[in-house]
C-alpha cells in the first residue's frame, strides 16, 4: 500500500477535543541509527520510536492511520471506543482501541507484536494461516476503504506477543511480566539479555550503532549471554565479551566505507587454534 506523505504543524491537544484537518495529510516521525524518539501524538497517545525507525501518521474523523515503515514503537495508545488506533506494519495490519503494543518490522519481513496493556486484534490477510482463532465480528476501514474482505482474525491479549512472516505466524506466546520487562527496556535505553546467543546479541547491539560487530569465528556465535547494557555503551558490552567470554576485539576501518568495523574473535594462543580473523589495513 502506498500513502503519499505530507507535514502539517504539530498539534497537541486532548483525543476528545481534536478535530481533523479538513484536507488530513501524513506526519513523519524518524530516528537515525543510535537515535531514540518519544513523541505525543495528535490523539494524545504517546509513542516511543527505536534507533533507525520510522512511523507516518493520519487521523481522521473515523479512524486513527499509523504507518510503521521499518524499525521498532511503541504505542500507549489514548482510549477512545468510538475512535479505532490502526497500525500497519510490515503487512500485518493492528487494530486497538486503549492498548499498549510494541511492533518491530525487522529486514527480513518478519514482523513481531508484543502487547502490554489491554487488547490487539491482528490481521496478516491470510486466513489460511491462522487456523482455529476467534475473528473479529468488526470489519474496520482503512483509507477510506472497508476492510470486510480481510477481518481480523487473531486477538491478542496483555502479555502475549507474535511473530508473523509474510505467509503464516510464526510463535505466539504467553510472557511472564520479567519477559515482558526485558522486552521493552529499549524504551529506557537498555538492552537486556538472558541466554541469548551471541550472535543475537551482536546483531541486537548493531542496531543502536554505526560501528558494526562482526563475529568471525562462528563458534562464538553459540555462546550464551545474559545481563543488561546501555544500548549507547558499546564499549561496556565490548569489555564484558573480553572479560567473560575471552573474545578479542580488532577495530578496522573496511576499504570503501566510513564506519569503522570491530572484529570479534577468540583468542587463538590461550585455545591453541588458528584464528583467520580478516587482516585490514
Amino acid at each position: 500500500m502506498i500513502f503519499a506523505l505530507g507535514v502539517i504543524a504539530f498539534l497537541r491537544v486532548d483525543s476528545d477535543q481534536w478535530v481533523p484537518h479538513p484536507s488530513p495529510v501524513w506526519m513523519r516521525y524518524a530516528t537515525n541509527v543510535g537515535e531514540m524518539q518519544q513523541a505525543t501524538l495528535q490523539d494524545g497517545t504517546v509513542m516511543h520510536l527505536n534507533s533507525g525507525s520510522e512511523v507516518n501518521t493520519n487521523f481522521l474523523p473515523w479512524q486513527r492511520q499509523v504507518l510503521l515503515t521499518h524499525g521498532e514503537a511503541l504505542f500507549t495508545v489514548m482510549s477512545n471506543p468510538s475512535w479505532p488506533f490502526l497500525v500497519e506494519a510490515g503487512g500485518v495490519m493492528l487494530r486497538t482501541t486503549d492498548a499498549q503494543v510494541s511492533i518491530r518490522v525487522h529486514e527480513n519481513g518478519e514482523t513481531n507484536v508484543l502487547v502490554i496493556k489491554g487488547h490487539v486484534a491482528i490481521d496478516r490477510g491470510n486466513p489460511a494461516a491462522i487456523a482455529n482463532v476467534p475473528r473479529s465480528q468488526e470489519a474496520p476501514r482503512w483509507g477510506g476503504r472497508s476492510t470486510a474482505a480481510t477481518p481480523f482474525h487473531l486477538i491478542l491479549t496483555a502479555g502475549e506477543s507474535i511473530a508473523m512472516s509474510s505467509t503464516n505466524v510464526l510463535v505466539r506466546e504467553q510472557l511472564s511480566p520479567a519477559v515482558l520487562k526485558r522486552r521493552i527496556a529499549w524504551t529506557d535505553g537498555w538492552i537486556w539479555f538472558y541466554q541469548d546467543s551471541l550472535t543475537e546479541a551482536v546483531a541486537e547491539f548493531n542496531r543502536y550503532h554505526s560501528e558494526h560487530l562482526v563475529l568471525v569465528d562462528p563458534a562464538l556465535g553459540r555462546l550464551q549471554i545474559g545481563g543488561r547494557f546501555r544500548s549507547t555503551d558499546l564499549d561496556s558490552f565490548i569489555a564484558t565479551l573480553e572479560h567473560s567470554f575471552d573474545v578479542r576485539a580488532m577495530p578496522a576501518i573496511v576499504p570503501g566505507t566510513d564506519a569503522p568495523t570491530i572484529y570479534l574473535t577468540g583468542r587463538c594462543g590461550r585455545a591453541q587454534q588458528q584464528c583467520n580473523w580478516p587482516m585490514v589495513q
